[in-house]
């Protein structure tokens, strides 16, 4: 069975506090981000779910930033290159 949302945005925050590689980060990045959306979309107008989900991407965002903050300029170079080439231009990420 599949780890759940919540469970890999864990394990990246615990990658992070372990000292995994910008390239371990970023793969784990990228894999939650697919997640999130794929989520939402499956979600559709479940508010209750959306709600859920929400809470874990407010989360998700939260790692990335301490990450930003953490590390140099280019540690998230991979995942921010992934999220630009799924986000619609004009669209925020």
């Amino acid at each position: 069975m599949e780890p759940s949302t919540a469970e890999l945005i864990i394990d990246m925050k615990k990658m992070y506090l372990d000292g995994a590689s910008d390239d371990q980060l970023c793969s784990r990045g990228t894999e939650i981000y697919e997640r999130i959306e794929k989520d939402f979309t499956l979600a559709r107008n479940d508010q209750r779910k959306i709600g859920i989900i929400t809470v874990e991407q407010k989360a998700f965002e939260k790692i990335i930033k301490q990450i930003r903050d953490a590390r140099h300029e280019h540690a998230l170079d991979a995942y921010d290159a992934f999220v630009a080439r799924r986000t619609a231009p004009g669209k925020k990420k």
